[in-house]
């Protein structure tokens, strides 16, 4: 049996997300609104020590954890990282910088650049940078010295920093999966958010196009701009066009940032309380220094080079243990469930459970060394137990027989998938979507429009949602039951 202690290995991570700023690029307090004599309420509330009013440039950061290391990966470094990185790496223990990730150029995202150098020179040989090529030229004219270090003309030292091109898709830094989310920063400008696992963050938008929507639902967690309420601005949300998005995208929470010295912390959040009860989404102004601990913790699959890996169910012994492990998952909302199972002190499979992202169904997989492992459902350890297979290089008749054994030994798979689609509400490209009692969808359904982008390409605007929750008019008159 081939051993997988070198080649297979699984972490549980500990996830966390960290508000490093939440301001624009002037930051909150402003200096004129001190010193003006006008009294901005705000402002002045924000040097109170321990405002949560008081905001640098909008910046977060990841922080990755397992039971021996730590990684740190960064989004943006602006004007007022230095301070930022003072008050809050400390407090939170980021001691290195594993990688930055650029939203875009603005000095409020990249103005910080320069100050890497404190960790470069006493902490760390290098750190990595994450751009668009775009956003490498701005750096190339403001920062040239750290792109191209020939150019150094005093004895000083300067942070050494290597750049990366990233494209329209992903970016895996220290194995963490970044899908780039691309939105309109203005009518002819277009910035990065990222989502990361079941988070989504978009921090400088004033439009974000349907296929960059799609690419956000069924994010638990969502991060979004909201500038300043009422007056519209030509580069970022509102508060009210972000609640608009928010409600589309229906999340579990949204948290506001990149806030000008319009909105109060305070005022504003008791207000979201009342938006939060109407729409069943916990909303909420976020705050500098404040952190996300709800991340979902994944299994880390450092290699996976197990041969002729196939693909299985989740097998449940009772129905019951299969309605347990249903509520347990829709009540919390998890999307993900994973097991490892042993053998003599090694991993010979594991198993992962977890919403489809396109159907509403539950998608159980596993992986095993081999045919016993995977087809082991007699098992006396209180393991997992899974059936099932995707063949690989097999020939007709043992693909049969696999199948064989699969469908011989999932009895409660039917009882999962129905009590699953009677109780969740799938994520899905169409919005909120859940099944009605004659297992036609219920969901919302949009007005849309036809426009040019700032490219000059054809595509569609949602205008409005006609209905919310819509089921078809026959459903009443279904005989159909669960």
């Amino acid at each position: 049996m081939l051993s997988l202690k070198k080649e297979f290995l699984m972490n549980k991570l500990k996830k966390e997300f960290i508000f490093l700023g939440t301001g624009t690029s002037e930051g909150v307090p402003r200096v004129s609104c001190l010193t003006n004599g006008l009294g901005c309420k705000v402002c002045n509330n924000a040097i109170k020590p321990n405002s949560k009013n008081r905001r640098h440039n909008t910046s977060a950061l990841i922080k990755i954890s397992s039971d021996d290391t730590t990684k740190n990966i960064l989004i943006d470094a602006g004007k007022f990282f230095y301070q930022s990185a003072i008050k809050w790496f400390p407090k939170f223990n980021i001691n290195k910088i594993d990688g930055v990730i650029l939203t875009h150029a603005h000095q409020d995202a990249a103005g910080g650049f320069d100050d890497l150098r404190d960790w470069t020179n006493n902490t760390q040989t290098n750190i990595p940078i994450f751009l668009r090529n775009e956003d490498l030229e701005v750096v190339k004219k403001t920062f040239y010295y750290l792109v191209d270090t020939t150019k150094i003309t005093s004895g000083g030292t300067v942070a050494k920093l290597s750049f990366n091109i990233i494209d329209d898709n992903f970016t895996m830094i220290e194995g963490e999966k970044l899908i780039h989310l691309k939105v309109n920063h203005g009518t002819n400008y277009f910035a990065n958010g990222y989502r990361i696992d079941n988070l989504t963050y978009i921090s400088d938008c004033s439009f974000i196009p349907d296929e960059t929507m799609d690419k956000i639902y069924g994010s638990e967690i969502v991060i979004l701009d909201a500038l300043r309420s009422g007056k519209k601005h030509r580069s970022h949300y509102t508060l009210e066009e972000a609640i608009e998005t928010a409600i589309k995208l229906n999340p579990k929470y949204v948290y506001f940032t990149d806030i000008c010295h319009d909105i109060d912390h305070y005022e504003t959040n008791k207000f979201l309380e009342k938006i939060s009860a109407k729409t069943n989404i916990k909303m909420q102004i976020a705050f500098d220094g404040q952190k996300i601990k709800t991340m979902r913790n994944l299994p880390k699959v450092v290699a996976n080079t197990m041969p002729n890996k196939k693909v299985a169910v989740k097998k449940f012994k009772t129905e019951k243990e299969a309605e347990k492990f249903i509520e347990e998952m829709t009540d919390v909302n998890i999307q993900e469930f994973w097991a490892k199972k042993e053998k003599d002190g090694e991993v010979v499979g594991w198993c992962l459970c977890r919403l489809s992202n396109t159907e509403p169904i539950f998608v159980m997989r596993a992986e095993a060394i081999d045919d016993e492992n995977l087809f082991d459902c007699e098992d006396n350890n209180n393991n997992w137990v899974a059936s099932g297979c995707i063949c690989g290089n097999r020939d007709k008749e043992e693909t049969e027989d696999l199948f064989a054994k699969f469908h011989a030994n999932v009895p409660f798979v039917k009882q999962l998938t129905e009590q699953a689609m009677r109780k969740a509400e799938f994520p899905s490209v169409r919005g909120p979507f859940k099944y009605g009692n004659n297992h036609f969808p219920i969901q919302n359904f949009y007005l849309r429009k036809v426009i040019k982008d700032s490219e000059g390409n054809y595509t569609t605007s949602i205008v409005k949602t006609v209905y919310t929750n819509h089921q078809d008019t026959y459903a009443k008159d279904c005989k159909m039951s669960w």
